[in-house]
């Protein structure tokens, strides 16, 4: 149960709801200190601080399967697309938008200290805490981020024929189930502003009720764009 509590706090809250879905496209509004506490369990992930994920992920939408994608199967192939080229040199114009916030400059040059920094609190707390909070869910959270490069792009996975992109992209239903709604990944690039990923009411999507539920909450509010879509 808290291996399942510590994935859900990474890669949904952390990784789907701020990293992708606010940082890397903003396509909605956050309360600054819930983005902070997000983002923190978003950086132990251990799939990048939240500059240079966001970093990664706008160069895959600027290039989607094309040269310059850093984790396409059709340019890289399958065993690229997990591992990913992320030899392009990190350029804070790119991410210019955040790299200005304090918080997230201090996350990405700390990046290492902190990730090794929280495990080793845990232990001294109980051992099994480390365990269940941190070494699990970063196992899970770095296999479903890996595999998602190659399973949202690859078309051993899904057919393009009703794609909504002219790129590789397509949806996959259940993988939505792993990743809290980022199987609906054609969608995605179709939209990419849209946190309403599942744009259906029967497409799962996790990370939009989670988001739906922070904005009820008034910790979020939606952009103008997102207001004005109809897709729940």
């Amino acid at each position: 149960m808290l291996s399942l509590c510590g994935y859900f706090l990474i890669t949904c809250l952390g990784i789907t709801v701020t990293f992708h879905r606010l940082l890397a496209h903003r396509s909605y509004k956050l309360a600054k200190p819930v983005e902070y506490l997000f983002s923190l369990f978003g950086n132990l992930g251990c799939t990048g601080s939240s500059l240079g994920w966001t970093f990664v992920h706008r160069r895959h939408h600027r290039y989607a399967d094309k040269p310059g994608d850093p984790h396409s199967p059709t340019v890289l192939g399958p065993i690229g697309a997990i591992i990913g080229d992320y030899s392009a040199e990190f350029n804070k114009w790119d991410v210019k938008d955040i790299v200005t916030d304090p918080f997230h400059r201090f996350m990405h040059r700390y990046y290492t200290a902190i990730v090794l920094a929280v495990p080793i609190l845990l232990s001294l707390i109980d051992p099994l805490y480390a365990i269940h909070l941190f070494f699990i869910p970063v196992f899970f959270n770095t296999i479903a981020s890996r595999m998602s490069n190659w399973i949202d792009h690859a078309a051993i996975f899904g057919s393009n024929k009703r794609s909504y992109t002219k790129d590789s992209s397509h949806n996959v239903w259940w993988w939505s189930y792993f990743t809290f709604g980022e199987g609906w990944h054609n969608n995605h690039h179709a939209d990419p502003g849209n946190y309403r990923i599942g744009k259906k009411w029967w497409q799962f999507d996790p990370g939009k009720y989670v988001i739906n539920t922070l904005i009820l909450l008034r910790l979020a509010r939606q952009t103008r764009s997102n207001r004005l879509s109809a897709y729940d």
